[in-house]
């Protein structure tokens, strides 16, 4: 099986780890969910400090969803009947402004960000592309929405997401 085109935005040993674990709960027909950033767009911060859901169009492979459902506009929901997850994803973005300034991307469960999935970043270097990475755990139950936001601590900023995936499994 070659790797997914939805991993192959993952950076270096990451990338393989996940893959690698995926191949395993996909032989062993474990639970698994993916959210998947096919269609990116811009996302400005009105507000600083404040979070906003990723924008842009998700989607993944049907194959690679075992008891989530992901909606297009980036939400994934377990189906399941309840388990431990373990989450890990990177994303690429670009930011514009002048000046350094911080970007966080949260995870959130059910509308409110997950205690230690918060990635605060600074960005030093006007319009440079960066790449960084969160990991996890959860108890996920029947029900929950899980999805990707983003704040800033400087108002007016953009941010152009290039990627981003985000495994749990």
């Amino acid at each position: 099986m070659s790797m997914p085109e939805e991993l192959k935005g993952f950076s270096g040993s990451l990338a393989m780890r996940v893959y690698e674990a995926l191949l395993k709960r996909l032989q062993k027909h474990e639970e698994f969910g993916m959210i998947s950033l096919e269609i990116p767009q811009p996302l400005t911060f009105v507000e600083a400090d404040k979070y906003y859901p990723i924008p842009g169009t998700f989607s993944v492979n049907p194959a690679l969803l075992n008891n989530f459902e992901l909606s297009s506009d980036g939400k994934l929901t377990y189906t399941g009947e309840g388990k431990r997850v373990v989450i890990g994803g990177t994303t690429d973005l670009q930011i514009s402004g002048v000046g350094v300034a911080k970007v966080t991307y949260g995870l959130f469960k059910n509308d409110e960000v997950l205690p230690r999935a918060e990635t605060p970043h600074d960005f030093e270097v006007v319009n440079s592309h960066e790449n960084f990475s969160v990991t996890g755990a959860d108890i996920a139950e029947k029900g929950d929405v899980y999805q990707v936001y983003a704040q800033c601590d400087d108002a007016g900023r953009t941010i152009n997401p290039t990627t981003l995936n985000v495994i749990f499994a």
